[in-house]
């Protein structure tokens, strides 16, 4: 028994030594990174922080500073949303200025966008941005103060109050909706330069067309390698070496 006992002690000392000595050689590479990053070196920087395992939303955004210095925008814009993803509602600024120029950059080079397309894509950056809990405290403190105050409002005769309140309410709830679909599916991101739309999970499928890099895309499903997604309103497969997972 005793023997048991000591060998189970030090079996649970040696798994927390070379997890403590892995997280301290990690230490040391992102410090490395970060003088490599400061230096000029991104290439080597971005080698560096893609070597530890589980980053964290600080190495996430580094990884997405280094992709951008390197004009590879869409792994740019994947670590960045990786970063976003992970970081709260108060610590998102940097990030979110820095999505928001890439955005701007992309936009100015895709000139044959839409407007509506652009008006879309902003709306949809706002909402996901936006703490869901924020959202439903709004809803419930119109709803409350409508369902209060609604007799007195009809007996004074503030029907234009009244109509001003719940085009409020629906206006939030639709917000709600969208924010649920949001946090309830998949997202990527185009990596490569240009991603070949398939039929089919398969590159012997016909050609539907192709998706320009740091294209958001949602993911449906995968199969045999390939991402079943829809692009705007297209529905189709890619190779998953051209989209990375947010």
């Amino acid at each position: 028994m005793i023997n048991q006992k000591f060998f189970k002690i030090v079996g649970i000392f040696f798994i927390f030594s070379v997890v403590l000595n892995s997280k301290i050689n990690y230490q040391e590479t992102i410090l490395q990174a970060n003088e490599l990053y400061k230096k000029g070196d991104f290439q080597a920087a971005y080698e560096l922080y893609k070597k530890i395992p589980d980053p964290s939303a600080q190495v996430n955004y580094n990884l997405g500073n280094c992709a951008y210095k390197l004009k590879n925008y869409g792994c740019a814009l994947l670590y960045w949303r990786r970063a976003e993803n992970e970081l709260g509602f108060l610590n998102k600024t940097e990030v979110l200025d820095n999505i928001a120029l890439l955005k701007k950059h992309l936009s100015s080079q895709q000139s044959s966008q839409h407007f509506v397309s652009n008006l879309k894509n902003n709306l949809i950056f706002i909402i996901r941005n936006v703490p869901l809990i924020v959202i439903q405290f709004l809803f419930l403190i119109v709803w409350i103060f409508l369902f209060i105050y609604i007799r007195y409002l009809y007996k004074k005769r503030h029907k234009i109050l009244i109509t001003f309140l719940f085009i409020i309410i629906a206006t939030l709830g639709a917000l709600l909706v969208i924010k649920y679909n949001l946090e309830n599916k998949i997202y990527g991101v185009v990596v490569s330069q240009k991603a070949i739309l398939f039929s089919g999970p398969s590159k012997n499928f016909p050609i539907l067309g192709s998706i320009s890099q740091a294209s958001e895309v949602e993911i449906q499903k995968s199969s045999d390698g390939f991402y079943k997604i829809k692009f705007n309103k297209a529905f189709g497969w890619v190779s998953k070496k051209d989209v990375g997972k947010i």
